[in-house]
């Protein structure tokens, strides 16, 4: 079934400019996403997502969406943490200006990506995938993605979340920058009852090492 739907996104790339594919896969995700049984292990990720949450987040948990892309996970935070404070990040413009105008108050955006200084840096921009976007360019599956490189501004985490708030969980989805958003926080979050969720590509096992064990000197 992966591999039907592959072959699909390929076939729908070739037929259609980059805005109007984007558009369709969004809208097939969406579908995809309803089914309670996983098609896709992305599919799959996406629903034990849901239970980590469901498991994790009270109905005024305060919570950090790093990589919040079009808002898919902080739509689930808002269902099981909906008096909650949540924090999210997103460096691309125009996914940033629509998370703005679609999320209520307690929803409060920042248009930088999170790294270990402030400043300002290159971004991969991948305008046929932008869930593919990042600071370091990748391998694709496929060989159609376009990729734009953009300049962003770049902050730390501490920097952003108010030092009374407790956050009891953090989801981080960025493409080649879970490391470096991570390394130079010295609030104890973990210390607080947060639960990390990581969508890690690859180097899973390394980064998750390097994180826990800043995690756990504090």
């Amino acid at each position: 079934m992966e591999n039907v739907i592959m072959k699909l996104n390929e076939q729908i790339a070739l037929e259609y400019n980059s805005s109007g594919y984007a558009y369709i896969k969004e809208n097939i995700k969406k579908i995809l996403k309803k089914l309670p049984i996983p098609l896709t292990k992305n599919h799959k990720y996406d629903l034990l997502t849901v239970k980590v949450i469901r498991k994790t987040c009270s109905t005024s948990s305060n919570c950090i969406d790093v990589g919040c892309h079009t808002g898919d996970i902080l739509t689930t935070i808002l269902r099981f943490a909906p008096k909650g404070q949540h924090y999210c990040f997103e460096p691309l413009p125009h996914l940033y200006e629509e998370l703005v105008s679609k999320f209520p108050s307690n929803c409060h955006f920042y248009k930088v990506g999170l790294s270990d200084q402030v400043g300002t840096a290159s971004f991969n921009y991948v305008v046929t995938n932008p869930a593919y976007s990042g600071f370091r360019s990748r391998e694709y599956a496929r060989n159609y993605e376009k990729e734009e490189v953009i300049t962003v501004q770049t902050d730390l985490l501490d920097n952003v979340i108010p030092e009374n708030v407790k956050i009891d969980f953090i989801k981080v989805d960025v493409e080649g920058q879970k490391w470096k958003c991570s390394k130079e926080q010295s609030k104890p979050y973990c210390a607080i009852g947060l639960s990390l969720f990581l969508n890690m590509a690859k180097a899973l096992r390394i980064i998750m090492a390097r994180i826990h064990k800043i995690f756990t000197n504090f």
